[in-house]
């Protein structure tokens, strides 16, 4: 069956449209009319049905739901429209069925016995979800004169909402032995929302002036707080049957419950928990692992503005302050959480209007035409109005060359902010050093921009601990202290600092080696599914201890094989030994500065030279001292460059390509050849000697030539 109307105001339908068992239909452009005593609407078992651009006119007196879809039936629901005549009963009846609407207003939407129901964009007075059901995604409400409760989920219900925004002054929400989360509530200033849980029923909603009344409290309406609730209290909320036309309906559908009378509750004189106690962004900060510079800057930042919003309310004057900010720091800090809970923060606090967080980088902001940046960098702008927009990467919006762009984007930005600058928040994230660039693109950036939080860089017991609750909020067991030993000593030695990304890529390994082990397994346990073994954690070491012993008396006899070289045998054996010890101190004393194993070797040509480096590397990453075991062959021509700056830049990539394993820098000595005046072989040693010391225990370096051309390299 398929009906569609020339627009929804021209062609009207009176009566029951429904679509028959195993069918399918759908309708679009038309008004649907119903009468007291039928559906609008009625979807039966097993059916699918597709609504789109249509408006459903509910009939004064109505008997049963404008919309009824049974057990087993689906439909698709967009640019739909309820039309309510009266409030006291459901509109939209999902009775163990499946929706999805969009851009729709579904008045009184119930859903029940099982039903799911996924909303997108969507306009509802109640939003309410029983015996099973789920609902999900974003929904504004609108003003219900009935006097209802506006979000209910009871009897083993979930309502899970990403986003509520409603314009009402009071909000209540009820949760009977059921789940009921909202992940951003969004309400006028002054306005309330109350949170009642009972039952076993839990509830997580996140906005302003969230009060729960939990365990039998209920607002009193004569003191304005929380009190216990009597017996009478507790069974107030009186339960009316949605009444539905028969067969196809059951009759024991729930309508949503009535709303006890409450003026502005006064959170702090509450006997419950206050909505700061139960959801509080910047607790969350201070709860956070390690960043204690950041967390005092934050605290001082907070205060400020709280101090400030005090005084207002005092009518007194308030001490002018901007709220444009620096986040500064390397990658995996914490930058982006930290931005999205100090947001939350500031909306709390009522220093912005709203909890919007928009998250950009250079390609939203700067464009490939002229005059585009600006209108992009302004359009984005508008976009967070109200709330914080984070700047990832800001020091990206600078480049040496080629860059008018960009510096249209910034000077859109800083107008922006002259011109609006209690609208918005804008926080700006990046590398320390970078970033001194990109605030000298414009001169007011520097004022208009004056906080600045610094994000030091985890400890490896930091990094430990971030892993550790990682895996426990992901549902696995891992034995603590064994994970605790085996991550501390995967960081000593890695080469990667991206702090809070290294140890999440880290827990991806040792997920995947479990399920690599449990998938190879054919009778796996349940337990299996969760328990990460020590033989997971050995695995992503690079095996047992004794196999790393094993391979490195391995590795010594394939030295002793070789032939002559007697010196360096011995030398490399007392080598192994000093590391062996040195490992052994630093696990006694981790304060103790760490060793430098940089080295020259010297010999004619074909002595064994580079073949000796090569099993250094294997040895020094057996004994724990190199991440990889990888040699990375230089000479001259690869350090040395054509120009001012050039050489440096070469040495530098050079290192870094060589990070965690031997750097080996063949005939060393060329580097330090009297040439001509403008010779850059001495910058390559300059900088080299700087990242010897500077990463002395993250690579090691072996420069190699003649014995004699050496000695005169080293003086």
């Amino acid at each position: 069956m398929h009906l569609r109307g020339r627009g929804p105001g021209r062609t009207i339908l009176h009566g029951c449209l429904a679509v028959s068992e195993e069918s399918e239909g759908s309708v679009s452009g038309l008004t649907l009319r119903a009468r007291p005593t039928s559906n609008a609407v009625q979807a039966q078992a097993g059916s699918t049905l597709t609504l789109e651009g249509v408006v459903i006119e509910q009939a004064p007196g109505l008997e049963v739901p404008a919309v009824y879809l049974a057990k087993g039936s689906s439909a698709t629901i967009a640019d739909c429209r309820v039309v309510v005549a009266d409030q006291e009963q459901a509109h939209v009846d999902i009775d163990n069925a499946t929706v999805a609407a969009d851009g729709s207003d579904l008045g009184w939407l119930c859903v029940a016995n099982g039903g799911t129901a996924v909303l997108r964009h969507c306009d509802a007075l109640v939003v309410q979800a029983v015996r099973g059901a789920e609902i999900t995604g974003d929904v504004t409400l609108l003003p219900n004169e009935a006097g209802k409760r506006q979000v209910v989920a009871t009897d083993g219900a979930s309502i899970r909402l990403g986003r509520v925004d409603t314009e009402l002054e009071m909000v209540e929400m009820v949760s009977l032995a059921s789940e009921l989360r909202v992940d951003e509530l969004s309400t006028p200033p002054g306005a309330s929302t109350y949170v009642l849980r009972e039952d076993g029923g839990t509830a997580e909603v996140h906005g302003r002036s969230v009060e729960y009344l939990g365990d039998g409290a209920v607002a009193d309406t004569a003191s304005s707080t929380a009190r216990a609730a009597t017996p009478e209290a507790a069974d107030a909320p009186a339960r009316a049957e949605a009444h539905r036309e028969e067969p196809q309906q059951p009759e024991d559908a729930l309508a949503a419950e009535e709303v006890p009378a409450a003026a502005d509750a006064d959170a702090s004189s509450a006997g419950g928990e206050s909505p700061a106690q139960q959801d509080d962004p910047l607790a969350e900060i201070m709860a956070l692992t390690g960043l204690a510079t950041v967390k005092e800057q934050i605290e001082g930042f907070t205060q400020m503005v709280r101090f400030n919003q005090i005084r207002a309310r005092n009518g007194l004057r308030t001490t002018e302050m901007s709220m444009h900010s620096l986040f500064l720091g390397n990658p995996g800090t914490g930058k982006t959480a930290v931005a999205r809970m100090l947001g939350r923060v500031l909306h709390r606090a009522g220093a912005i209007s709203s909890d919007t967080f928009v998250e950009v980088g250079r390609k939203d902001l700067v464009s490939d035409r002229i005059g585009a940046s600006a209108k992009k960098t302004t359009d984005v702008l508008d976009s967070a109005r109200g709330g914080v927009l984070f700047i990832d990467e800001a020091y990206s919006l600078h480049q040496d060359k080629n860059n008018e762009f960009a510096q249209e984007a910034v000077d859109a930005l800083i107008t922006y902010l002259e011109n609006h600058r209690d609208d918005v928040v804008v926080i700006f994230a990046g590398y320390a050093d970078r970033m001194q660039d990109f605030l000298r693109m414009n001169p007011g950036l520097q004022s208009r921009v004056p906080n600045r939080f610094d994000f030091e860089d985890y400890s490896a017991k930091e990094i430990a601990e971030i892993g550790y609750r990682d895996l426990l909020a992901s549902d696995y067991v891992v034995d603590q202290d064994r994970y605790r030993r085996t991550v501390l000593a995967l960081y000593d030695r890695s080469t990667d600092r991206s702090n809070g990304r290294w140890v999440r890529n880290l827990n991806e390994s040792l997920v995947r080696q479990m399920v690599r082990r449990v998938m190879s397994a054919p009778e796996s346990s349940g337990e299996d599914l969760t328990h990460l073994r020590d033989e997971d954690l050995i695995a992503i070491g690079g095996g047992s201890s004794e196999t790393k012993d094993r391979t490195v008396e391995t590795l010594l006899e394939q030295l002793d094989q070789m032939v002559g070289l007697d010196p360096v045998k011995a030398w490399v054996r007392s080598l192994v030994n000093r590391v062996s010890m040195d490992r052994q101190l630093l696990e006694l004393d981790g304060s103790s500065q760490r060793p430098s194993y940089h080295m020259v070797f010297s010999g004619n040509p074909g002595t064994g030279k580079t073949t000796v480096a090569h099993l250094i590397a294997q040895l020094f990453h057996n004994l724990g001292v190199l991440a990889q075991p990888q040699v990375k062959v230089v000479e001259r021509s690869s350090l040395v460059g054509s120009w001012i700056g050039h050489t440096e830049q070469r040495t530098a990539d050079a290192v870094d390509e060589a990070m965690g394993g031997v750097l080996f820098v063949d005939e060393a000595y060329q580097l330090t050849v009297e040439g001509s005046a403008n010779d850059f072989g001495k910058l390559a040693v300059e900088t080299l000697m700087t990242r010897l010391e500077n990463d002395r225990d993250r690579f090691v370096a072996i420069f190699a030539g003649y014995t004699d051309q050496m000695n005169e390299f080293l003086a």
